[in-house]
């Protein structure tokens, strides 16, 4: 069996605090048959390592009780690479989410107990599962994240791409579908017409007799004659009513 490995950044002042980090972390992933390599930084002259290693690294744990310093990190590692997983923690972690708007960040509070950081750990594998398929999407100054598994349907019209998500949120982005559908991972994902993709997960019911799909939100989305013949035979096997 494959052994997953998890590399963490802990960025953190108090060694004792870091060293209950770390106890846990390995911990967890020896319970969990996984590794763990961890990277402490624990001051501003290791700022600059942080855009670096966060290149190789899947999670980054930021003790926000340092406001600036912390701020600063969180930015460092924003800067290394958009696919770690920030996670600040601390008194002053909600603090920090204005200043992450456009990216997907965890912000966890946790009494000091061990009890509560492995919960918070497991937490945290959890997120950082739920990211190993996530969409993502460039327009401008603006970078768009969402776990696939969180998206409804896709549709496009006049250039741009309404992405619908179990959120109740409704993406527009600049692009077409062909280009949005080269970059899902997900396998249930389906084109039923020129303009639009579903995600088969959430689909609810068809409706044959107006050749459209009910998904989970009520919303119904039409398949194409061009392309119902192509699919009817993956809805036949798909277990809905």
């Amino acid at each position: 069996m494959a052994v997953d490995k998890f590399n963490f950044i802990v960025f953190e002042k108090n060694p004792d605090l870091y060293e209950q980090i770390r106890r846990i972390i390995i911990g967890y992933t020896v319970r969990n048959n996984t590794e763990a390599d961890i990277y402490w930084l624990n001051d501003e002259i290791h700022l600059q390592q942080l855009a670096n290693l966060s290149k190789t690294v899947h999670i980054a744990l930021v003790n926000s009780d340092y406001e600036q310093l912390s701020l600063n990190a969180g930015k460092e590692i924003f800067d290394g690479d958009e696919d770690t997983l920030i996670v600040f923690y601390g008194s002053k972690a909600v603090d920090l989410k204005p200043y992450f708007r456009s990216r997907p960040v965890a912000y966890v509070q946790w009494e000091n107990s061990d009890i509560s950081l492995d919960s918070v750990i497991r937490e945290i594998h959890g997120l950082l599962c739920e990211r190993k398929m996530i969409f993502t999407w460039t327009n401008k100054n603006t970078r768009l994240f969402i776990p696939e598994n969180r998206i409804i349907y896709m549709q496009s019209y006049k250039g741009y791409v309404d992405i619908v998500t179990t959120d109740a949120k409704r993406y527009h982005i600049l692009g077409k579908l062909d280009a949005v559908q080269e970059k899902l991972q997900n396998k249930s994902f389906l084109r039923i017409h020129k303009s639009t993709i579903i995600n088969l997960n959430h689909m609810r019911s068809v409706d044959r007799t107006n050749k459209c799909c009910v998904m989970s939100n009520d919303d119904k989305v039409y398949i194409s004659k061009a392309y119902y013949k192509a699919v009817s035979t993956l809805l036949e096997s798909w277990p809905y009513q």
